[in-house]
């Protein structure tokens, strides 16, 4: 079993807390910039963050389609 690195980098910790969300049920405003990684396994993951402070938003994984992930703290 691989233990993914990705979250640590994002998050600072070996750990993430998302909730999941049809994306046509979501809807987003407002400003946004994107950063796109290619995942360990090739798949790509668009982070949206604020511009501003660089808080993650939102982001959606290839490997997900139709689904956007929130960090559950994000909003908290």
């Amino acid at each position: 079993m691989r233990i993914s690195t990705d979250w640590q980098r994002r998050t600072g910790s070996a750990f993430s807390f998302n909730a999941w969300f049809a994306e046509d049920k979501v809807s987003i405003q407002g400003r946004a910039a994107e950063f796109t990684r290619l995942g360990e396994e090739g798949g790509r993951i668009i982070y949206s963050f604020c511009p501003d402070c660089g808080t993650s938003v939102h982001y959606r994984i290839d490997t997900q389609p139709g689904l956007v992930a929130t960090p559950a703290g994000a909003f908290a």
